[in-house]
């Protein structure tokens, strides 16, 4: 069906414009419509995307965890308070201790093979 051009030269310049304005604002929200479609697409791709990837990560996690060896449990000489009187036996002999609030200092002689143990 075609539209005679009479019927758009015989309207008044405000009607002219209005039918002007709204056909492009008719445009405008299709195209923006469009817009908004793809990138709702884009996003939806991209969080699909991240959430394998973070699966994946979290199996990597888990299979590098296995992989790591077991911590040990502490011994026991760590968890008995220091007491510089163990020091004076037989082929140790403590010579002086001078604690202090962090620390301080022991002074032993011993037989050499005694030294690693310690």
């Amino acid at each position: 069906m075609r539209i005679p051009p009479d019927i758009w030269y015989a309207l008044s310049p405000r009607w002219r414009w209005l039918c002007w304005g709204l056909s492009s604002g008719l445009m405008l929200l299709c195209v923006i419509g469009g817009q908004l479609g793809m990138q709702q697409q884009q996003l939806a791709t991209h969080q699909a995307q991240h959430a394998r990837d973070a699966a994946i990560n979290g199996r990597l996690w888990t299979a590098v965890r296995k992989l790591s060896p077991v911590e040990e449990a502490p011994s026991s000489v760590a968890s008995r308070p220091f007491s510089p009187l163990e020091f004076d036996t037989g082929e140790l002999r403590m010579v002086r201790w001078q604690p202090v609030s962090a620390g301080g200092e022991l002074v032993v002689e011993a037989v050499w093979g005694q030294i690693p143990g310690l």
